[in-house]
């Protein structure tokens, strides 16, 4: 049973702790609301330790028996090569088993789904991308208005779940940081390229956690735009956020070759309309 990681213990010599007693403490937090604290990440790494070290004692006795079979050193490893060539074959989508457990609609599509986040930090490409007025392609270049202050991106600064103790040492320094594309009834048109979909699925996050998302968009009248029609209003999702769109139901009729998103805040107010994530299937 730790209380607190082997780091804290590496900590203490024969003359006493070398650290606080707040920083020893912060060194057994298992989770910081949802993030894993230090502890939290020891007991991560611990089993995928366990996990790999074991992996790699099967594949051992694997080897041996091959071992076994051959004498001769080349043959030894010729057989072994045969046997797991360094480069697998990939697996076909319908090669793969059953999922245990997912929606049949989201499961039976060969695609992966696009996404973009404008949370940090973010790995890979952006699947979805903001497109300007200027943009030929862009169906909704007539939305945009003169005296459109125009969306803004927002990065929350550094996080204080991170004890004041330790808040200016780097190895302490938290990664994650909350953001988001935002907007009011100034800011006028957004307009979204989405990639190819093979559902003609449309999810819109928001940043709050307290699974308002819904009603945040229905308050401020937000509307969405999609082939040049308003949408109906979204269905709450998962949480903080809301099905746009759940599946194709007619076929597109914009001819530009691709497909837009546009988004507009219809209803008065200063606060910004918060969006973290989009995601299309």
């Amino acid at each position: 049973m730790h209380k607190w990681t082997r780091y804290a213990d590496s900590q203490i010599d024969a003359m006493g702790p070398k650290v606080s007693d707040e920083r020893r403490k912060s060194l057994g937090v298992v989770f910081r609301n949802w993030h894993p604290g230090p502890l939290g990440f020891q007991v991560v790494s611990d089993t995928i330790a366990y996990i790999c070290l074991h992996a790699m004692e099967l594949a051992m006795e694997k080897i041996d028996k091959v071992r076994a079979k051959h004498s001769d050193e080349s043959e030894f490893k010729a057989a072994v090569m045969k046997k797991w060539p360094r480069k697998h074959a990939l697996l076909p989508f319908t090669d793969l088993p059953k999922p245990a457990h997912c929606d049949p609609k989201i499961c039976s599509v060969d695609t992966p789904p696009a996404c973009t986040s404008w949370e940090k930090p973010v790995y890979g490409g952006k699947g979805i991308r903001v497109s300007s007025k200027d943009d030929t392609m862009n169906p909704y270049k007539a939305e945009y208005k003169s005296g459109d202050k125009g969306w803004d991106t927002w990065v929350a600064g550094d996080s204080d779940l991170i004890p004041r103790d330790e808040s200016s040492e780097p190895k302490c320094a938290h990664l994650d940081h909350c953001g988001v594309i935002q907007g009011n009834q100034d800011s006028g048109f957004l307009s979204l390229r989405l990639p190819r979909m093979t559902l003609g699925r449309i999810v819109v996050c928001c940043n709050d956690g307290s699974k308002e998302c819904g009603k945040q968009f229905e308050k401020r009248k937000v509307e969405f735009l999609f082939d040049n029609k308003v949408l109906p209003t979204p269905t709450p999702y998962l949480g903080k956020c809301v099905m746009v769109q759940d599946k194709w139901h007619e076929a597109v009729k914009d001819t530009t070759g691709h497909v837009y998103l546009g988004v507009r805040v219809t209803g008065p107010g200063d606060t910004k309309i918060r969006i973290s994530q989009v995601m299309t299937l």
